[in-house]
């Protein structure tokens, strides 16, 4: 995608695929795979750099989404709690 219009529509997509309940489920669980809710880090350089490619991928949706800081910091916070079980 490299004109203008390709870019305008992919984020509309983007957008109206994670403004749904479902939508934002499967992000919480991307950014649980994507190292948004834990480090990235690991001793082994290649596994870093696959584990920030991952993170990469995440960041990239969230900057579509022009999320709200403050109730993304809540979806993080339930699902550290469900995790925890805090």
């Amino acid at each position: 995608m490299t004109d203008k219009k390709d870019t305008e529509q992919l984020v509309k997509d983007i957008k109206m695929t994670f403004d749904t309940p479902h939508g934002e489920r499967v992000l919480l669980y991307l950014m649980r795979c994507g190292y948004m809710l834990t480090p990235s880090f690991n001793t082994d350089t290649h596994v870093m750099a696959f584990n920030e490619g991952a993170r990469n991928l995440v960041l990239s949706i969230l900057s579509y989404l022009e999320v709200d800081i403050e109730r993304l910091r809540k979806k993080i916070k339930e699902a550290s709690n469900e995790r925890t079980g805090y």
